[in-house]
């Protein structure tokens, strides 16, 4: 592999996104479904959607480099969310959906985190899910069949009652793109920290080699079901998604 071609061109998640959104708007980007029903959200749609969530954020006062967290078993909102949070210069903080107690409230303080987006949760109390009262909450539409978030904003009155914003984020492959926490299998979790050259090289060289074959394969769809803050479903659904402009599904259970 030459040297050279490995530093050219190189494109960001969010730099693949607003490519696709630009150029292919109305191709479906996410799929959600609801017992026999699917829900698709095109690129454009989820570009709105996310305009008008970096709306809000704004107003809550986050400026760029704040973190942010995502607590959610993996559904559009999640991604929906990440997109947001890239798009306004923030950084994100995804969690183990399964994390509870004095763990997660370990590792929201060690975050520094600002806001928390958090749904489609197996549980959701006071005790289960301790989260400082410094931190904004901002609830994901309820999935039936979950626990109910009965705290912090929501999500639908954001999106309805903010307009998009144009003013949005060209990171630096230096920019800090994500914080991924460890499991915790082996002692307290320990965030890993991912600037935007990350990603974008594993692409490049995906392009180069060809060693996975995802360009190789026209109108590609994806299935989101491993944990989306591990770096593995993360690279492996979310980022080749957006660097090939296909689809994502999502499993109900």
């Amino acid at each position: 592999m030459e040297n050279a071609a490995l530093h050219q061109n190189l494109k960001t998640p969010i730099d693949n996104f607003y490519h696709w959104e630009k150029n292919t708007p109305n191709a479906i980007f996410l799929r959600q479904p609801f017992g026999r029903e699917w829900r698709n959200y095109s690129y454009a749609e989820v570009g709105q959607i996310a305009r008008k969530m970096v709306s809000a954020l704004r107003k809550l006062g986050l400026q760029k480099g704040d973190h942010v967290g995502i607590l959610s078993k993996n559904c559009c909102q999640w991604i929906i969310s990440d997109i947001a949070i890239m798009m306004g210069g923030f950084v994100s903080v995804p969690f183990y959906a399964s994390l509870q107690g004095e763990q997660l409230r370990l590792v929201i303080e060690n975050s520094d985190i600002k806001v928390l987006f958090a749904g489609k949760l197996e549980h959701w109390s006071e005790e289960t899910h301790p989260v400082p009262e410094s931190v904004k909450i901002i609830r994901f539409p309820h999935y039936k069949g979950n626990a109910k978030v009965d705290k912090g904003l929501d999500w639908d009155d954001l999106v309805d009652n903010n307009e998009p914003t144009n003013d949005v984020n060209i990171p630096e492959l230096t920019d800090l793109w994500t914080i991924l926490y460890t499991s915790g299998t082996t002692g307290i979790p320990k965030g890993v920290m991912h600037t935007y050259s990350n990603p974008a090289y594993v692409i490049k060289v995906e392009e180069l080699t060809h060693y996975v074959g995802i360009f190789k394969v026209p109108n590609q769809k994806y299935f989101s079901f491993l944990p989306l803050n591990h770096v593995g479903e993360r690279i492996g659904t979310q980022v080749n998604c957006l660097a090939t402009g296909g689809m994502i599904s999502f499993g109900e259970s």
